[in-house]
């Protein structure tokens, strides 16, 4: 365990993260829309203060339950990955959590398939599968470990207190301030909480658009691709030896990301690019990928 749990630290240390989070204002990677925050914080390694546990905000009006934070995250990050019992549409527990590192290319030594959110429904129990990839990290457990599920009102960090939650995260109503915790705990603690945290970076959303690794997608990123489409070099997004429509794709799927304020072009400009660009065809679509 103790020789597993430093190959798990040494892999967490090459996955980007932000600084250290207290409360709303140092989140940085958020996603919905509305006037009410809650936070969902993510722990890879029980007790351990070494590793980051990492954080997201999230925004909503209305109702909202701890299952659509957690979905919404999900479907936000494309480096976010969750196999779940049941219904994918309410999540009430899971049975593991995965997070890319920066590759965009993960995926589990069981053949589990994630669709295009990052999600897998799965029947029956899960327990002991591994990332093919060493620098990805990822835990799951029904029998051997499980996920726990932990709730405050209001920053744990600052002020605040963990709880063990009575109610699973589709019944969950969050409430402006709330905060969630999952917890992967081997030893089935039910005092296991988020520790550790840092903020996720809103920059990874640019890992497929950015061609010059200033962590931003922006007009400079179309320039490239623009400049060398049809042959190789700064445009090449996804590493395959060529600048081609999927780079394209990438920079408009994600352009404006990691950048705090980003112009982000007219259609019309769009439009121009395709036809200086050797009349391209249609667009790529999905956002994360697995094998």
């Amino acid at each position: 365990m103790r020789c597993y749990l430093s190959l798990l630290l040494l892999a967490w240390s090459s996955t980007a993260f932000g600084g250290p989070v207290e409360n709303f204002d140092d989140i940085q990677f958020w996603t919905g829309e509305g006037a009410q925050r809650a936070a969902m914080a993510v722990d890879w390694v029980e007790g351990s203060a070494e590793d980051e546990s990492l954080v997201w905000g999230y925004r909503w009006d209305g109702e909202a339950k701890g299952s659509d934070m957690f979905l919404a995250i999900l479907e936000a990050d494309p480096r976010f990955f969750a196999k779940v019992p049941g219904n994918g549409g309410s999540i009430s527990a899971v049975f593991g959590i995965g997070y890319d590192d920066g590759d965009l290319d993960f995926a589990l030594d069981d053949g589990t398939a994630f669709d295009d959110k990052g999600l897998a429904v799965v029947s029956g129990s899960a327990d002991g599968a591994a990332p093919l990839d060493p620098d990805d990290v990822y835990e799951e457990g029904w029998f051997l470990g499980f996920w726990h599920y932990g709730v405050a009102d209001s920053s744990p960090f600052d002020g605040g207190a963990w709880a063990n939650s009575v109610l699973g995260a589709s019944s969950r109503v969050l409430t402006d301030g709330a905060w969630d915790s999952w917890a992967f705990t081997p030893t089935f603690d039910f005092s296991a909480f988020a520790e550790n945290p840092h903020a996720a970076l809103d920059e990874i959303n640019a890992a497929l658009g950015d061609t010059n690794g200033d962590g931003k997608v922006n007009v400079e990123d179309l320039n490239n691709v623009r400049n060398h489409f049809g042959g190789s070099g700064l445009g090449d997004t996804d590493g395959d030896g060529a600048v081609n429509v999927i780079d394209l794709n990438n920079v408009r799927n994600n352009f404006g990301a990691g950048a705090s304020s980003a112009v982000v072009p007219e259609p019309a400009s769009w439009a121009l690019f395709l036809v200086t660009g050797l009349g391209m065809g249609g667009f790529v679509t999905g956002r994360k990928c697995s094998t």
